[in-house]
């Protein structure tokens, strides 16, 4: 990803704020927007710092993903327990808007836990176990409940499934494990959603395409995640594998 004047002039403003941010005693207050603020900063900044990196090394999307989910994930664990801290009243209404597009995921997420169901054999050798999967599974259904009742999502909602997941989940993904690569795929749509955003951009298409051509023949498992973002099966992923 190219980043143009604005773009790289946005990227030190948000590096300069989570440092100063970050440097204050922000635990001790009471104002939710404190720590809520923070963590955007944050998850701004590692999204935009490393898809920047993208243009310049010779890193995949999907290991720039893994990066910015490790990155998060290391650096916000404070601000979510900081954020639980809070009364549930600052969250209500957060899912009160009418749904405004087809609930065609629950189908999709009816299909990874069918896929999970079928591979019982597989868990016996996975850390984990099943569970890491259908985890991960009900976080990416309710990320996509949330995005599918209304057209301008919160873009922190839409991203809490990064620190939500597992540990071991993102260890599979970066071993390139089918299962755990299918998962990711769905959740490529939900960055397809926030592509308006200007540091996460095209990051889900890249990815997905990434995942397409890793899965190869197995890129059946993906189909809902290529219809909602329109990409297609190419014809080298239905003869490789």
């Amino acid at each position: 990803m190219a980043f143009g004047e604005k773009e790289n002039s946005l990227l030190n403003s948000s590096g300069t704020h989570w440092m100063k941010a970050n440097s204050e005693d922000y635990g001790k207050t009471n104002n939710i927007l404190v720590p809520l603020t923070l963590s955007r900063i944050h998850v701004i900044y590692s999204f935009a710092t490393i898809t920047h990196s993208l243009s310049t090394s010779s890193s995949s999307p999907l290991s720039a993903l893994c990066q910015i989910f490790r990155q998060i994930r290391t650096t916000t664990t404070q601000i979510q327990i900081d954020l639980d801290q809070f009364p549930g009243t600052a969250w209500e209404g957060i899912n009160a808007a009418p749904e405004r597009m087809p609930n065609t995921y629950i189908l999709a997420m009816h299909g990874l836990q069918r896929m999970v169901e079928e591979n019982i054999s597989f868990f016996q050798e996975q850390r984990g176990g099943k569970s890491l999967y259908t985890e991960a599974i009900a976080h990416l259904s309710s990320c996509l409940a949330y995005l599918s009742r209304g057209s301008d999502p919160d873009v922190m909602t839409g991203l809490s499934w990064i620190q939500n997941i597992p540990d071991p989940f993102l260890d599979h993904i970066e071993c390139h494990e089918p299962m755990a690569l299918a998962i990711l795929a769905h959740y490529c749509v939900v960055l397809y959603h926030l592509r308006h955003h200007w540091w996460i951009d095209d990051l889900g298409l890249s990815v997905l395409r990434e995942i397409r051509s890793i899965l190869g023949r197995n890129v059946y498992r993906i189909d809902w995640a290529m219809d909602a973002t329109g990409l297609t099966i190419s014809a080298s992923s239905r003869s490789n594998g």
